[in-house]
């Protein structure tokens, strides 16, 4: 799509029904783009070895998906989008630990912390 609008991103959250990272390898980092798709409630597939996948399997958040293996990644999908339960509790799960993990007040007191720990 391009760039598109703050608007535009957030109506493309809220309509998905999953937001995909099938990230090849630990070079791609944690990106912006899944901590949006949780803010937003939108469940999160992404890959083993990447470090969106590191982060959010040491949290017990979203599917974590094999990297280069398209089955892995298409069964991924499908148990998340066909198991009803599942779907439910992930969308709850990640808007919930968007809002308590990954806040910006959170984020800031954590590095006030962090500077004041090193200068100290």
């Amino acid at each position: 799509l391009g760039h598109v609008s703050k608007g535009e991103l957030l109506a493309a959250y809220a309509e998905a029904d999953a937001f995909v990272l099938p990230s090849p390898n630990i070079r791609e980092s944690f990106g912006v783009v899944v901590s949006e798709a949780l803010a937003m409630g939108t469940p999160v597939v992404a890959t083993a070895k990447s470090g969106s996948g590191h982060f959010l399997s040491e949290h017990d958040i979203g599917t974590i998906v094999e990297p280069d293996d398209p089955e892995s990644l298409a069964d991924g999908i499908r148990w998340l989008l066909t198991d009803r339960n599942r779907y439910q509790s992930e969308a709850s799960a990640a808007r919930e630990f968007a809002v308590t993990t990954l806040s910006w007040e959170r984020l800031v007191d954590e590095y006030i912390d962090l500077y004041e720990s090193v200068l100290s």
